[in-house]
């Protein structure tokens, strides 16, 4: 345990020797003996990218806790596709409280493992978490594993062991503050899977990407074409502006799309 302790004062160190300490911890099995302390909420330092990001450099996922805590609200419902280790997920389950609820998918089996272990670990009890891969059709499909874990991505037109399903067929509420999409290129086919709910969502928080939106055999635009016709603005979630016209995310970026820009920006205003 003294190689735990030495490696956990390096957190506190240069960015460097946090980043060289990070890879040792995952590298060599020790970081299992380690939690990350969020704001609020805890994680088990598990082996994955995320986790050993989160431990190096806390700040990387900042933008995205803020966006959450300033939209949700208690009592609402939060859709989280594409859960990783639960980040966000937890940050959602703080915030709609025991009124509300928060649905987690994570279609990986090993880090869905690490999800369930953190939501044991916040002693969670309003996330609903689902080990499967939503799309627009049902099936099953493989999954691309990629060292860096949180860039697993489907692999086009073949059949594997992850189930897939549309959110349509599944029970959910009648209304839903917030979906959050992030899943490597496939946003529209998940979106596609979901018309039937969409016209009682408020707002979409979505990864885009072009060269993964590409490799999904898609583009940005079709994807902002889909949203306009369910009705949605697409917007900068920083200042709740309309992109421009022939916006193309040439870096990736996280948009939002919301039906109402009154009701948004009232509540990222508060």
């Amino acid at each position: 345990m003294n190689l735990v302790r030495l490696l956990s004062r390096v957190a506190e160190e240069t960015t460097p020797l946090r980043f060289l300490a990070s890879r040792a911890l995952r590298t060599t099995g020790v970081c299992r003996f380690l939690e990350i302390q969020r704001d609020g909420y805890r994680l088990k330092f598990s082996p994955t990218a995320l986790a050993t990001q989160l431990w190096h450099e806390p700040a990387s996922m900042q933008k995205d806790e803020t966006f959450l805590k300033k939209f949700l609200r208690p009592g609402d419902v939060c859709i989280d596709v594409g859960a990783n280790i639960g980040t966000l997920t937890l940050v959602a389950s703080q915030i709609v409280g025991p009124t509300g609820l928060v649905y987690s998918f994570e279609p990986f089996p090993p880090v869905y493992a690490y999800l369930l272990e953190n939501l044991a670990l916040n002693h969670v009890t309003n996330v609903r978490a689902w080990n499967c891969a939503l799309g627009e059709r049902g099936g099953t499909i493989r999954l691309n594993t990629s060292h860096s874990d949180d860039q697993n991505h489907v692999m086009p037109e073949c059949d594997g062991q992850i189930n897939l399903v549309r959110l349509d067929e599944l029970p959910l509420p009648r209304k839903i503050a917030l979906l959050k999409v992030d899943v490597e290129g496939q946003e529209l086919a998940v979106l596609r899977g979901a018309a039937g709910i969409l016209d009682r969502t408020d707002a979409i928080y979505f990864e885009a990407f072009e060269p993964l939106l590409t490799r999904a055999k898609t583009t940005f635009s079709e994807l902002r074409d889909f949203l306009e016709n369910c009705g949605f603005e697409v917007l900068s979630p920083e200042d709740q502006q309309r992109l421009p016209p022939n916006f193309v995310p040439k870096d990736c970026v996280n948009l939002l799309a919301v039906r109402g820009t009154a009701m948004v920006r009232s509540r990222l205003s508060e």
